[in-house]
């Protein structure tokens, strides 16, 4: 696939077509018409996108080494959420400072934690997803960081619903910002007016939705294991590579396969 920098995109026929229907969309949608329809013929194409990927990924499960970097960062995202439970002297401790300083702090250490090292296009788009809505759902849901010394999350237990929150987003994201990035490359000449309706992210916006609805969710599983059930990390763990196959339409309950 080469680096995050350059990406010439996928080749084959899924892959054609689904490129073809995204331009097909993309020119329906500069002409005045039913906006509901050209929603409807937008989140078509963009499953085609994901279907190609699923269809590619189902032929040859190393290819592009996205789903290697989904469960390797799938699990310092379970990692980072332990050490969370640590407070001050963890990796994610707290720092001294306003609000907005802590914030930006913690941020910065998050996303070095999950998204770890890399330069291809499959890590680019876990950072991207790490950097995206899940920070700032984490961010929101340990509530009130930022005091004026070391921060209230130090050894407090985050309930079990702000990690699955954060799971959720993250498998959906990382694999709508890989084929965000395959949509923008291979799009961009042939319809130069991107800017219009900005293609690329709304298909990544609609594949993430409705990735989201076949993800298995580790409290789901802690409410149906009942009383005794493992932590909702281990729970977490249990359940990545099923999740990270699922995210990627390899795995039955994916929404394409049966």
């Amino acid at each position: 696939m080469g680096t995050s920098s350059k990406l010439r995109g996928p080749r084959g026929s899924s892959w054609d077509s689904a490129a073809k229907q995204v331009r097909d969309w993309v020119r329906e949608g500069l002409d005045p018409g039913d906006a509901q329809e050209t929603e409807a013929s937008g989140r078509e194409a963009a499953w085609a996108y994901r279907e190609a990927l699923a269809e590619t990924l189902r032929k040859d499960p190393d290819a592009f080494g996205l789903r290697a970097a989904l469960v390797e960062a799938g699990q310092r995202l379970i990692e980072a959420w332990e050490w969370l439970q640590e407070g001050d002297d963890s990796p994610l401790g707290s720092s001294p400072g306003t609000a907005a300083e802590w914030d930006g702090a913690f941020a910065a250490r998050f996303v070095d934690a999950v998204a770890g090292d890399g330069s291809t296009v499959a890590t680019a788009a876990v950072r991207r997803a790490t950097a995206g809505p899940i920070l700032d759902r984490l961010i929101a849901g340990l509530g009130g960081e930022g005091a004026e010394e070391a921060s209230p999350n130090a050894g407090m237990h985050f309930p079990d619903d702000l990690f699955c929150a954060i799971y959720e987003l993250f498998f959906a994201d990382a694999v709508s910002e890989f084929i965000k990035t395959i949509i923008a490359e291979k799009i961009k000449l042939a319809v130069p007016v991107l800017h219009v309706i900005d293609p690329a992210g709304h298909v990544a916006s609609w594949v993430a939705e409705r990735i989201r609805a076949v993800l298995p969710l580790p409290c789901e599983a802690k409410a149906d294991a009942g009383e005794g059930a493992p932590s909702i990390a281990d729970l977490g763990r249990d359940l990545l590579v099923e999740t990270v196959d699922r995210a990627l339409g390899i795995a039955p309950g994916d929404g394409t396969l049966s």
